[in-house]
């Protein structure tokens, strides 16, 4: 089982891993479940059962299939046209009839694989129904002394306690021909060689670093983002890192409209305070979702790691992705945006009052989403401070952008 994030390259790995087993001579078959419903019961092994049975003559798939396939063409009645003489089953009670149809299926998937090697490639199994992933369970029991090797993969965001897929992955675990893996991120060193070999130029490291950090390595991300400009670009400056490309955002707003209202407004929230924020603050300033909603307006993002807690205890949160954060961010009217800084601003302002040069960086970003409802008073106040740290910490180019923005504003 391949698990990880949206883009972080499960389908990619298991579409490498079948192209590897291909040039073995395996047979290689695959299936993926439909995200919207509607799809019948057993869509992804319909699949794979389909596209095999093409390959057949009608005397090895009778053969392979035995007294089974009466049951698999219940499901798949065009398996009557090729094999004559298929009557109904023998009537049974509905639980009876369901195991007798997986064994079937398990039955046929053995027999074919002792005449060739066979690789099932069962994609998007969080959107899986109950049939496909009671069978899956059922296949992996039975598959220990088989030439069949079964790789599934999903968004492990999207699996709860309470998803039936999460009883059946602590069913398998037991299982000692049966692996996990999850899926990180590229590393610093891996998001230069990516850049490079898609641009064939050398790129400064303060690029890659910033890339890194706003991607976490998520290939589909990195991908996207160099896609968007070109390797003169690259070479010039960072100015496009900060950018996010139509079909990255596009990606990600997917993944947020599964969510409810009350959590994206929390989130909405949350991408004005920064790519980390304070839960005591978000609260605070979340004044729009009640003290009742909001644990569970909370926990939605956490459970599909769409944030995560900085630390235990800390109180802090982040976004998993800066890219998830901006996308979010840039969905908010410039004015709205404006006034959530300007709130935020003044929020902070009173309570750090005692605090203030400490927490001079935090302000002058966000007097700066502020401009048009404050003015620049605390646009110029801020930044020099800040400015100022950045020269005692011998970061003059960090100096200098905030001395730049100091002048912009006057």
């Amino acid at each position: 089982m391949l698990a990880g994030e949206p883009g972080i390259g499960k389908t990619r790995a298991a579409n490498e891993l079948a192209a590897l087993a291909d040039t073995k001579g395996f047979s290689v078959l695959r299936g993926w479940c439909y995200e919207h419903g509607g799809a019948p019961a057993l869509w992804p092994w319909l699949q794979c059962i389909r596209e095999y049975i093409e390959t057949l003559d009608a005397g090895q798939l009778r053969r392979e299939m035995g007294p089974g396939a009466a049951d698999i063409a219940e499901i798949l009645p065009e398996l009557t046209a090729k094999l004559d003489g298929l009557g109904p089953p023998p009537p049974l009670d509905p639980a009876q009839a369901r195991f007798r149809l997986f064994f079937s299926i398990t039955t046929f998937f053995k027999n074919a694989s002792q005449t060739q090697p066979m690789l099932l490639v069962l994609d998007d199994l969080h959107w899986a129904d109950e049939s496909s992933i009671l069978l899956l369970e059922f296949l992996t029991k039975e598959i220990p002394g088989t030439s069949l090797m079964i790789v599934g993969t999903f968004r492990d965001g999207k699996i709860s306690g309470r998803h039936l897929l999460s009883r059946t992955l602590g069913e398998l675990v037991r299982e000692r021909h049966f692996h996990r893996v999850h899926l990180e991120g590229l590393s610093r060193e891996e998001v230069g060689e990516f850049i490079g070999s898609r641009s064939g130029i050398d790129v400064p490291q303060s690029a890659v670093n910033t890339l890194h950090e706003r991607t976490g390595g998520n290939p589909l991300f990195v991908g996207e983002v160099v896609s968007s400009v070109s390797p003169e670009e690259i070479a010039l400056n960072q100015d496009w890192v900060s950018a996010i490309p139509e079909a990255v955002r596009d990606a990600i707003l997917r993944r947020l409209s599964g969510l409810s209202d009350s959590c994206n407004q929390l989130l909405l929230t949350a991408s004005v305070m920064g790519s980390e924020f304070e839960l005591s603050s978000l609260q605070q300033q979340a004044s729009e979702i009640d003290e009742v909603a909001f644990p569970e307006s909370l926990n939605e993002p956490l459970a599909s790691r769409i944030i995560g807690p900085l630390g235990p205890g800390s109180g802090r949160y982040q976004f998993s992705h800066a890219l998830i954060q901006q996308a979010v961010y840039q969905e908010i009217p410039p004015i709205k945006k404006a006034q959530a800084h300007a709130a935020m601003a003044e929020s902070l302002e009173h309570l750090h009052r005692d605090s203030l040069v400490q927490h001079a960086g935090e302000l002058a970003y966000h007097f700066a989403g502020a401009q048009k409802v404050l003015g620049s008073d605390k646009l110029v106040y801020f930044p020099l401070i800040v400015g100022e740290q950045a020269i005692e910490a011998f970061s003059h180019e960090q100096a200098m952008v905030h001395f730049n923005n100091v002048l912009a504003a006057k």
